[in-house]
């Protein structure tokens, strides 16, 4: 729990930091939470994604080839 919370707190100071200093025109919190909420959510397709090409990726290419990096990143 605390490396998730370490994870998030960056992110969370940047939504605060934008929020505080935007004077004139500032977005609504609920449209910075929600896409700062959306952005997390995100990242569960892509660790799926991940996990079931990553055995065929290593099938295909050696290790540690460009061409692996580059497709596994």
């Amino acid at each position: 729990m605390l490396l998730l919370a370490l994870a998030l707190a960056p992110a969370i100071a940047i939504i605060f930091y934008i929020y505080s200093k935007d004077k004139y025109e500032r977005e609504p919190f609920k449209n910075l939470a929600l896409s700062f909420l959306l952005g997390v959510l995100s990242t569960i397709p892509a660790v799926i994604i991940q996990l079931v090409f990553e055995p065929t990726l290593q099938a295909f290419f050696q290790a540690k080839s460009i061409i692996y990096y580059g497709l596994y990143a």
